[in-house]
C-alpha cells in the first residue's frame, strides 16, 4: 500500500475499530502525520495541538487493527497509551525536593523507553497469515 492510499484508508476508516491493518497501512499512516505534524510545528504550535485532537480517533483505530492484524489482543493499544502517558509524565505526583524529582525523571524515561520498545516490536511484526479472528489478511483481500 502507497503512503496516500494508507493515510486516505486510515482517514476513512478513522471509527473503524475491527478489522485488520497492514503492517504498510500502519507505518504509512504515521509517516504522514508525523512529516504533517512536523510542517506545522514550523507554523504554529496549535496547529500541531489541532491537529493531535482531529487524529486521536483514527491513530486509535488503526492501532487496534494492527494489533488485530498480528494477532494481539486490543488490550496491547492500552500498553502502547501506557507508553504515551509515561513519556508524558501524566502519571507522576508533584515532588517537594529536586533529588526526588530527578529520581521520578529517570524512572519515568526509563519506563517509557522499555515500553517504546515493546510496543515497536509488536508493531513491526508481519501479519498473521490466513483469516484470524478480526478478520482476513490485508495482504489477501483485494483493495
Amino acid at each position: 500500500m502507497r503512503a496516500l492510499e494508507a493515510t486516505k484508508s486510515c482517514l476513512t476508516k478513522y471509527a473503524t475499530f475491527s478489522g485488520r491493518s497492514s503492517c504498510s497501512e500502519f507505518w504509512w499512516f504515521y509517516l504522514i502525520t508525523g512529516l504533517i505534524q512536523i510542517l506545522l510545528s514550523s507554523i504554529s504550535v496549535i496547529l500541531v495541538v489541532v491537529l493531535y485532537f482531529g487524529l486521536i480517533c483514527p491513530i486509535l483505530a488503526v492501532s487496534f487493527r494492527r494489533m488485530a492484524d498480528v494477532g494481539m489482543r486490543h488490550r496491547w493499544v492500552i500498553f502502547i497509551l501506557a507508553a504515551l502517558m509515561v513519556f508524558l509524565g501524566a502519571v507522576g505526583p508533584i515532588f517537594p525536593t529536586s533529588r526526588q524529582m530527578v529520581l521520578f525523571e529517570l524512572i519515568t524515561m526509563t519506563s517509557y523507553w522499555v515500553l517504546a520498545l515493546i510496543a515497536f516490536y509488536l508493531l513491526i511484526q508481519p501479519s498473521e497469515p490466513g483469516s484470524n479472528r478480526y478478520g482476513p489478511n490485508p495482504h489477501e483481500v483485494p483493495q
